[in-house]
């Protein structure tokens, strides 16, 4: 009976055990699912305050200088009034996978929403993000898809949020938009 009793609680922890691991893999693929947006597979606005604001704390209180680029489709609705929403989808489908082709290696991209785009990477320079921004357009443009940028660096030295940055950022890509609405031509 003493071996029958130990080999049981033995296979009960065991079962346990396993249980749990199945739990905590749910668990992470659940998360998984809830931060993701489902068309792209980038991460979701969800994920933006539960990733990027703690990462960008930390860059800050460590020096370093990271930046945020707003992406916002030119014409979008446009494209869906005379293509069609499916060939709108495929535009945002590529949007995503030029700019997670071309994300530095600590970079995060987010759907932020609609046919809106948030890029935010640490290490940044004036240099390497035009660079991305030239990728980018490069790349779109060769599949006739046109996008308006507004790019802001931190400055660790500020107290600003990255709510503020953000804010900063979608300002500087509707000027951008703006002035590429009035050189568009009819």
């Amino acid at each position: 009976p003493y071996y029958y009793d130990l080999h049981n609680s033995f296979v009960s922890a065991l079962e346990n055990l396993f249980k749990q691991q199945q739990l905590e893999s749910s668990n992470a693929k659940m998360k998984e699912i809830y931060n993701r947006d489902t068309m792209t597979g980038l991460y979701n606005r969800v994920a933006y305050n539960e990733m990027m604001k703690p990462q960008f704390t930390r860059y800050c209180e460590q020096g370093v200088v990271c930046v945020l680029i707003f992406f916002d489709v030119d014409y979008f609705k446009e494209i869906n009034d005379t293509k069609g929403h499916e060939f709108g989808d495929l535009c945002l489908k590529q949007i995503a996978n030029v700019l997670m082709k071309h994300c530095p290696h600590d970079g995060l991209v987010y759907r932020f929403g609609g046919d809106e785009f948030a890029l935010f990477y640490p290490y940044a320079t004036e240099e390497n993000a035009e660079a991305f921004i030239g990728k980018v357009n490069a790349e779109l443009s060769a599949s006739n898809i046109s996008v308006s940028s507004g790019m802001v660096f931190s400055d660790p030295n500020e107290l600003k949020t990255l709510d503020e940055y953000f804010s900063m950022a979608d300002e500087k890509m509707y000027e951008a938009k703006a002035k590429r609405k009035r050189t568009r031509p009819r």
